[in-house]
């Protein structure tokens, strides 16, 4: 058997192993190809299929179809997907662990804005007002911000009874099978004292984009690191205003008038603000 010969069944030989090993691997693509912006709701990694995230993984994979041009779909996280993830998150310089988590999902939700930060229409307020009058809401949140953006948007007031208190706060918008894992993240009342508010009409606040309120007692790293996530704005009426948020515990008796949450947005970049 001469020498082009063998070169010629061992060529065949690896071609066949290399089909027979991508017929067995976990997540071995099943050729669609669909132009597609996932929508991720909750922290999972390889080991996880399409059954138990309600359809994530199949989210993930178109999305990393057309963002890489590869065929990857299969409704199971495995060792291809997860290389998928590794890569998305070395180029966007983020942690490459692999997980998709809160850095990973807001880094292709701004990916598919391509950078930009759509409006996102407002809900209608939650709390269930007595009279039918009596209301505040919030415009102007876009989809997502750079962490250390200012934000303004405005706060919309409607009957809003004289010497009334408004709390702003920031919240962390994650299911209930993320709050351990994210239960680190800085979140909290974005002033130490309630902003009067009374009347019709709309008024202008503005956000550091990175800070919450912070008591003398507290750490000031604790306060001003808030790191990349999905978070939304609560705005809460009170019927005073002369009580403290933060600091020592005021026991100033004071009822809630009226309630408000946007929709949700992204904190993007990085988690390390200070110095």
């Amino acid at each position: 058997m001469n020498k082009k010969v063998i070169t010629a069944l061992f060529s065949s030989l690896l071609l066949v192993t290399q089909i027979s090993f991508a017929q067995v691997t976990d997540d071995t693509p099943s050729g669609v190809d669909i132009n597609y912006c996932p929508r991720l709701v909750s922290t999972f990694q390889r080991g996880a299929t399409d059954n138990t995230t309600n359809g994530q993984v199949t989210e993930l994979q178109k999305f990393f179809e057309d963002y890489f041009d590869v065929k990857l779909v299969s409704g199971i996280f495995g060792r291809v997907t997860q290389g998928y993830v590794m890569r998305f998150q070395k180029e966007n310089n983020l942690p490459a662990y692999g997980l998709v988590g809160f850095l990973t999902r807001s880094k292709i939700a701004n990916v598919c804005s391509n950078g930009t930060t759509p409006v996102v229409p407002i809900k209608e307020p939650i709390y269930p007002y007595t009279d039918g009058k009596l209301s505040v809401s919030i415009s102007g949140i876009n989809q997502s911000y750079p962490l250390g953006t200012k934000m303004d948007f405005s706060i919309i007031k409607n009957n809003i009874p004289t010497n009334s208190g408004l709390v702003l706060s920031l919240v962390l918008d994650v299911s209930s099978q993320d709050q351990w894992t994210y239960r680190n993240n800085i979140t909290g009342p974005l002033m130490l004292r309630p902003k009067s508010i009374s009347g019709t009409g709309s008024e202008t606040f503005s956000w550091d984009g990175k800070s919450v309120g912070c008591a003398q007692t507290d750490s000031p790293m604790w306060c001003k690191n808030v790191k990349a996530g999905r978070y939304y704005i609560q705005a809460t009426v009170f019927d005073k205003s002369n009580f403290s948020i933060l600091g020592w515990p005021d026991r100033t008796t004071r009822n809630k008038i009226a309630e408000y949450k946007t929709n949700s947005f992204y904190l993007t970049g990085a988690t390390d603000l200070e110095p």
